[in-house]
């Protein structure tokens, strides 16, 4: 009798990945710490990415900054990919939030996502506050969100194009202490389109 052949609904390797990807909501699996490429000026955020996704960070919330291009995205990925966490843009995290408004989400209403979202054992923020300046309710969420993660030593780790004078003055006074945060700005020039390395 000849073996019957594997079943056709059966999701192949490249459809995991995918789901995988999706799930983590990463632009690539290949997004890794392996694969990150280290210039000068952004071995510090490198370091104190892999220190927090391997559960050793130097402090329960991370705050990335930095401006475009440098690597922050690619290290907040690296992050979700060795701690098997989704990733969150911010701009996507208010917009989930707004559409749950006065309306249920899987059965949980939207305190109960908020809620969720607050408690999660590991949260990763990528862009905090973009799209944010100026709007008072998303403001405010911003701060309810670091507040009870900063209060709870809750690990968080975000990236951000802001400078740290951008955020209210509650925020500020958050990511001042050292014991609780870690502020690291990523001083790495655009890796897109650069071809020099420097490896570590």
């Amino acid at each position: 009798m000849t073996k019957s052949l594997k079943d056709s609904s059966e999701p192949t390797e490249a459809e995991q990945k995918e789901d995988l990807r999706r799930r983590l909501n990463v632009s690539s699996l290949e997004q890794t710490f392996k694969n990150f490429k280290v210039f000068l000026g952004n071995k510090d955020a490198a370091r104190a990415f892999k220190l927090f996704a391997a559960g050793k960070p130097e402090a329960p919330l991370l705050l990335c900054l930095g401006t475009n291009g440098n690597g922050k995205t690619h290290l907040l990925e690296a992050t979700a990919i060795a701690m098997s966490r989704r990733m969150w843009k911010w701009p996507e995290f208010i917009d989930l939030l707004k559409s749950k408004m006065g309306k249920e989400y899987e059965g949980y209403s939207y305190d109960e996502v908020l809620a969720n979202r607050k408690q999660a054992p590991v949260l990763l923020i990528d862009d905090i506050g973009l799209g944010t300046l100026g709007r008072e309710w998303e403001t405010s969420l911003m701060e309810e969100l670091i507040d009870y993660r900063y209060h709870n030593w809750l690990p968080t780790a975000m990236t951000t194009n802001l400078d740290l004078v951008d955020f209210t003055p509650r925020v500020r006074d958050r990511f001042h202490d050292n014991e609780r945060c870690l502020v690291v700005v990523n001083k790495g020039q655009s890796q897109r389109g650069r071809a020099k390395e420097l490896h570590s």
